[in-house]
């Protein structure tokens, strides 16, 4: 072992046993005290138990884990869910197809140059070939006048209203009939018993058609929107028939564009919301037939951890 001389102060090898005794430095030959090798132990005392002995047959309580509490380590994911419901599942589809059908009495597409609505168009006017004017300048008479020579019936909007509204009527009925007799219906309704082992799948047939036919009348234009388009193009007839070249089209579309936009054309909330009322009855009828049809199973749960 190695040690320092105190008279010195040099580092000098000492034999271990040399340990407790006096030694003499190799360097300036004055003896300095060893201190002895420290070697710990560790006594472990007897482990007695003052807890009396338990009386004969007694069984400890067993914990289970459910009952231990719950400690969450540091970084230990975390769970929060929720278990669907049947029954509250069962009445958000015909209730989001109301609401829609309650959408269709409103504006879904409107004209506002400058911010200001000047024509507006509901699904009822569109079937009809009509527009609604909210006081329009004098400047705009001759379009009004064209506009209302232009417009068309949506003739794609009358399977739609007859598909909403018996979608409607054979969803009321089974959410408020769960058995249907047909000794006990009226005359009109004694088909109902043949169609109710397939009314999930009816049901969801008939929802996600009449998303189609929304997201299509969407997409192609309701009335107003196909009038101010052909307005436009009759405009600029001479321009299109003219326009020979790939530089003179692009030119004349253009001016279509701005001839089109001067009208601002925009859907209104009302349109929104009713295509994302059409396109979540169809989500949730899709889950409620998948639950029906899981029988007795348990009701599964969302979770998410994180």
């Amino acid at each position: 072992m190695r040690q320092v001389c105190p008279k010195c102060m040099t580092g000098v090898e000492v034999p271990e046993s040399a340990s407790g005794t006096d030694f003499a430095c190799p360097q300036c030959g004055v003896p300095f005290a060893i201190p002895k090798v420290y070697s710990p132990a560790v006594s472990v005392p007897a482990m007695t138990s003052d807890r009396p002995l338990p009386p004969p047959g007694f069984m400890p309580p067993v914990v289970t884990p459910s009952a231990l509490p719950t400690v969450i380590a540091p970084g230990e994911l975390r769970e929060v869910g929720f278990q669907l419901s049947p029954p509250v599942i069962a009445w958000i589809p015909i209730g989001l197809l109301t609401f829609a059908f309650v959408l269709t009495f409103f504006t879904w597409i409107g004209a506002y140059p400058g911010g200001n609505r000047v024509f507006s168009q509901s699904p009822w006017d569109a079937l009809f070939a009509s527009i609604s004017k909210n006081n329009p300048p004098v400047e705009l008479e001759t379009t009004e006048k064209k506009l209302e020579e232009l417009i068309h019936s949506n003739w794609l909007l009358l399977p739609y209203f007859v598909l909403l509204i018996g979608t409607l009527f054979i969803g009321w009925i089974e959410r408020f009939i769960q058995d249907p007799d047909a000794r006990t219906l009226p005359g009109p309704l004694a088909w109902l018993p043949k169609i109710w082992p397939q009314r999930f799948a009816l049901l969801t047939v008939l929802t996600v058609v009449l998303f189609l036919f929304v997201a299509w009348t969407s997409i192609r234009g309701l009335g107003l929107e196909t009038a101010i388009r052909e307005m436009a193009t009759q405009t600029h007839a001479d321009e299109i028939t003219a326009a020979d070249t790939a530089t003179k089209k692009l030119a004349v579309q253009v001016k279509l564009g701005q001839t089109i936009g001067k009208f601002a054309l925009q859907s209104t909330t009302f349109h929104i919301l009713a295509l994302a009322a059409h396109f979540f009855a169809v989500i949730f009828m899709l889950v409620r037939t998948w639950l029906h049809r899981r029988g007795a199973k348990p009701v599964p749960q969302l979770v998410m951890r994180y």
